[in-house]
């Protein structure tokens, strides 16, 4: 049984910075039962004053602009405020598979009601919401998760807030396939190290 409460936030483009948004909660011990579901609603993301946020280097105002767009409206904002008070808590996002500029979206600065990140909250867990066929079945899968804490120079530097690299936690979001950790605890996450860890993971299965 899946013990995280799902919230789940699907966006369908209407033009470049025009969305319409719908959320679905769901409570983890109800499996059985009909997600809440509000929307969908229209939103307008500010594209331009996103760039700017990120030109200065400020990304917590990236994160709170990208939310107080997407839950702006009242229904919406209301079960967002809702569903971030349940804890174990999955964010799941659904993105129009056609527009690129959403995906490339900084998603992993959104911010929560209290202005923390989402994916840094212990009680948080955000895996990507793209459906995907597994063509294995999944205690034959394995995954990889890498999870890179900016040094406390970086920190500094870029206004960067520290990333919680609670492995267990973003594991246990993508149950039950298997997961192995790359993690920066043993130096900087490189692009060969990376490479020498898929091999290995591969090798097992």
């Amino acid at each position: 049984m899946n013990s995280y409460n799902e919230l789940e936030v699907e966006l369908d483009s209407l033009d470049a910075e025009n969305y319409r948004v719908t959320l679905r909660f769901t409570k983890g011990a109800a499996v059985l039962s009909t997600p809440r579901e509000v929307g969908p609603e229209n939103v307008h993301i500010d594209r331009e004053a996103l760039l700017e946020s990120l030109q200065k280097h400020d990304f917590a105002a990236y994160g709170r602009l990208l939310r107080d767009a997407i839950f702006f409206p009242p229904d919406i904002h209301a079960l967002f405020i809702q569903a971030c008070k349940e804890t174990p808590l999955r964010v799941k996002l659904k993105l129009d598979p056609t527009d690129r500029e959403l995906h490339s979206l900084r998603w992993e600065m959104l911010a929560g009601p209290d202005d923390t990140v989402l994916s840094s909250k212990e009680n948080v867990a955000t895996p990507s919401g793209r459906e995907v066929s597994l063509r294995r079945e999944p205690d034959e899968l394995r995954a990889l998760i890498v999870v890179v804490d900016p040094s406390p120079e970086d920190r500094e530097k870029y206004g960067l807030s520290a990333i919680d690299v609670d492995y267990a936690r973003r594991a246990a979001s993508l149950s039950p396939i298997l997961c192995d950790p790359l993690t920066s605890d043993d130096g900087p996450v490189t692009m060969n190290k990376l490479i020498t860890q898929l091999w290995s993971v591969m090798g097992r299965w």
